[in-house]
C-alpha cells in the first residue's frame, strides 16, 4: 500500500506481488479502504517520510496527482467524487463485512470513487459499546486520564471521599474505581475506623453494615470502635 502511495504506480508494479495471492491482497486492499482511520492514515503517511527520508528525499510529498482543474472540460462518466457526502459515506462504511461494496451499491457509484473518497477523508473508528470499551480496556483508560493516582488519593484520602461519591462524580462504576485503586497501591477502606478523622461516617459503610448485614441502629457504634 506504501508502495503504491509513494510511487504513484499500481499495486501490481510492487516487489514480490506474484507471490502475495492477487485476487487475496485485492480484496484486502479494498476492505483497507474503509479501516483506514485517519490515526493510521497518519500514522502510515508518517513512515512514508521517514523512508523517503532514509533515501535522501526530503520537502516532497507523500503523495502527488495533477491539478483536478486539468478535467474540467471534460466530458467523464460517473458522478463527480468532491459532490459525495462524505459524513454519509463514512455511516455507510462503518460496521459491515463488505463496507466499500455496500457504500458503492448504495450512492451507486464505483467502487474505486468510494476508495478515492475514503484515501481523502479516511473514516473514523466506529463508536464502541459499553461492552466494548470495558472488553479493550478503554473505560480504565479514560478513568486514568479523569483521576490521576495524585487526583484519586486527593479525593478518597485527603477529602475522605468514598467510591460512591467519586463514581457519580465522574461517571465510572464502583467496579472500575477499585481496580484503579489497586492499580495505584492505594488500600480501600473497610469502615470509617480508617479515617484519621472523628466523627465521620462512610456512606458505604453504613449501606453495607445496616442494609446488606441487617444490622440495627444500637448495633452500629460497636461496630465503628
Amino acid at each position: 500500500m506504501l508502495f503504491a502511495r509513494i510511487s504513484g504506480l499500481p499495486v501490481e508494479s510492487a516487489p514480490d506481488f506474484g507471490a502475495t495471492g492477487e485476487a487475496y491482497f485485492r480484496a484486502e486492499t479494498t476492505r483497507f479502504a474503509a479501516i483506514r482511520t485517519p490515526e493510521l492514515a497518519a500514522a502510515l503517511d508518517e513512515t512514508a517520510r521517514d523512508f523517503l527520508a532514509r533515501h535522501r528525499v526530503r520537502g516532497e510529498p507523500v503523495i502527488w496527482h495533477p491539478p483536478v482543474s486539468l478535467l474540467a472540460d471534460l466530458d467523464l462518466p460517473g458522478p463527480d467524487p468532491s459532490l459525495i457526502d462524505v459524513p454519509c459515506l463514512h455511516e455507510l462504511v462503518q460496521g459491515r463485512r463488505h463496507p466499500v461494496q455496500h457504500a458503492a451499491g448504495v450512492l451507486g457509484i464505483t467502487v474505486d470513487a468510494v476508495r478515492l473518497v475514503l484515501d481523502q477523508h479516511p473514516a473514523p473508528d466506529a463508536p464502541l459499546s459499553a461492552a466494548q470499551a470495558r472488553a479493550t480496556g478503554r473505560v480504565r483508560h479514560a478513568a486514568r486520564q479523569v483521576l490521576t493516582e495524585k487526583e484519586f488519593r486527593r479525593r478518597y484520602g485527603d477529602q475522605h471521599q468514598s467510591l460512591y461519591d467519586i463514581a457519580n462524580q465522574t461517571g465510572f462504576s464502583r467496579q472500575t474505581l477499585t481496580r484503579l485503586a489497586a492499580e495505584y497501591g492505594i488500600a480501600l477502606r473497610e469502615g470509617p475506623q480508617d479515617y484519621k478523622r472523628k466523627g465521620v461516617i462512610d456512606r458505604d459503610w453504613l449501606l453495607e453494615q445496616y442494609v446488606d448485614r441487617r444490622r440495627t441502629l444500637p448495633d452500629l457504634p460497636a461496630r465503628r470502635t
